[in-house]
């Protein structure tokens, strides 16, 4: 389930939205006002940053593995829905 990439740098929260965003993993829209994980890293010299409604942040937290969860942004292949 692991990318088998780790980030240099690494930083999740969550997060009030102060206007809409799209979930990186179910493309449901995150209202304004709506908590969401804001997930920002350093992967390979490039900075990335993935912002997930939090039904999906905690299907991505109860389905990894002992080493790391599911590929960001691909939770549904991952999970077979």
């Amino acid at each position: 389930m692991c990318d088998g990439e780790t980030p240099k740098v690494f930083d999740c929260r969550i997060v009030k939205a102060n206007k809409n965003h799209e979930c990186c993993e179910c493309h449901k829209e995150i209202m304004r006002g709506e908590e969401y994980e804001y997930l920002r890293g350093l992967w390979e010299d490039q900075w990335l940053s993935f912002k997930t409604c939090l039904d999906c942040a905690e299907l991505r937290y109860q389905y990894r593995d002992d080493f790391c969860s599911p590929a960001l942004g691909y939770l549904s292949e991952s999970l077979n829905f």
